[in-house]
């Protein structure tokens, strides 16, 4: 029987768990959904509400293709798809410390780091271990086995933690890459290896937003 304690075990080791992945990451929202979130729950430190809701307005969907070294901390990102997302490179590279994006023909050294690139969010279902510190799962028994890209999969339901006012604790949105704003989540853990295959963020009772791998190959 699979229970609490071995999901939260899963979820702590999901960054060691694996060497190399590559494979295609999906981003969807509904931006009236998103945005209603966002309204209900969106308040969240250092961020401006304006700014949120225009980028919330200003994203739909993307896909990219990806390969990760987590060892050598290489990274390679196609974009093959993105729709109103302007300023987001097409391509990432980062091998050891440099880091470069790709806009248009032209590569471009970044100085800043990668956590000022869009397109690397996917980084964060391939290793959530600090996700168990700041939401609350409850296992959905009553669904059975799940299964995301051909991969096995738990299904758990995930209510955000409210922000201490220290900063200890995340917003579950900036866990998932997400748009500021909601509470209620479904999360998809690959059994086997404790990667998110999928974060559902829920409005409604349906999908407001969605982060997947949609294929996704490890170690090889």
């Amino acid at each position: 029987m699979l229970t609490a304690d071995r999901v939260l075990r899963l979820l702590a080791g999901a960054g060691q768990a694996w060497t190399t992945a590559h494979g295609e990451f999906h981003y969807w929202r509904d931006i009236a959904a998103a945005n209603a979130e966002f309204e209900a729950h969106g308040a969240i430190s250092g961020t401006s509400r304006a700014t949120t809701v225009r980028e919330a307005a200003a994203i739909a969907e993307e896909r990219l293709h990806f390969r990760v070294d987590r060892v050598s901390g290489d990274i390679d990102v196609d974009a093959r798809e993105q729709r109103e997302l302007p300023a987001r490179p097409e391509a990432v590279r980062i091998r050891g410390a440099q880091v470069e994006a790709r806009f248009g023909s032209e590569w471009r050294t970044i100085t800043s780091g990668p956590s000022s690139i869009g397109g690397l969010e996917f980084l964060s279902l391939l290793q959530p271990s600090s996700v168990h510190d700041n939401v609350d799962l409850l296992l959905l028994a009553e669904l059975g086995a799940a299964n995301v890209a051909g991969r096995s999969c738990v299904a758990v339901d995930a209510t955000a933690k409210e922000p201490d006012p220290f900063g200890h604790t995340l917003g579950a949105p900036e866990l998932f890459a997400m748009v500021a704003g909601g509470t209620e989540f479904r999360l998809y853990i690959d059994d086997a290896l404790g990667v998110l295959m999928r974060v559902e963020k829920i409005h409604n009772g349906a999908v407001a937003e969605l982060a997947e791998f949609t294929r996704i190959v490890f170690d090889q």
